[in-house]
């Protein structure tokens, strides 16, 4: 079809040049079960949000009332966390683009032009213990990083031959998934090493 909607899943680079969605239990069952408590963590699910918007799809969450009609007060509590979290950072997910980077050590990336060139929303899972968030292989010129959370803030950013470092805050704002925002002069310019692949070993003995 003209679509894709893989369930339970997200796949690994999305359905490039597809319209797509995943779609999700926040348990193990669709709908409502009694027995089934093995609901996800909050964070699991933002993160799993972040995800699938930076390989251009959409999350379809499924959420299961009771045979009286409420709906479980753990898929209350996760809808609660994901719409806080939203208020936040809903721009990073909304209207954004899919990732122009094939991985992150980090985390994830989504973004959207802007009038000056390119903004990249940059999802950080994991905490970098060095204090510096590496982008690589980017060649455009910063014009300026903040915290999504607090756009006030003005962490430095320096270059590292081909890679943009960002100083970030000791420990995260947001336990869950914090996101700096990087505004790139221009059209994004990536470096892009060429992949090397022979039927030999070439690596050194």
């Amino acid at each position: 079809g003209d679509f894709g909607t893989p369930e339970q899943q997200i796949p690994s680079t999305g359905l490039p040049g597809t319209d797509w969605e995943t779609c999700m239990t926040m348990n193990d069952h669709w709908g409502y079960n009694k027995n089934d408590r093995n609901f996800k963590s909050s964070r699991e699910i933002i993160r799993m949000l972040s995800d699938i918007a930076s390989k251009g799809g959409n999350y379809l969450l499924n959420v299961g009332p009771t045979a009286e009609g409420p709906f479980p007060q753990e898929s209350i509590d996760r809808l609660h966390d994901i719409g806080q979290w939203m208020k936040v950072n809903g721009e990073a997910i909304y209207g954004t683009k899919a990732s122009p980077f094939k991985s992150l050590e980090w985390g994830r990336c989504t973004q959207i032009e802007i009038p000056e060139g390119t903004r990249l929303y940059l999802h950080v899972f994991d905490w970098p213990a060095s204090g510096f968030l590496t982008v690589p292989g980017c060649l455009n010129v910063p014009l300026k990083a903040s915290l999504l959370l607090d756009q006030g803030s003005n962490p430095e950013v320096s270059r590292k031959e081909d890679a943009l470092s960002i100083k970030l805050p000791a420990s995260p704002p947001d336990p869950n998934v914090t996101v700096i925002v990087l505004d790139l002069k221009g059209k994004l310019d990536l470096t892009s090493p060429p992949a090397i692949n022979t039927a030999f070993d070439v690596r050194p003995s």
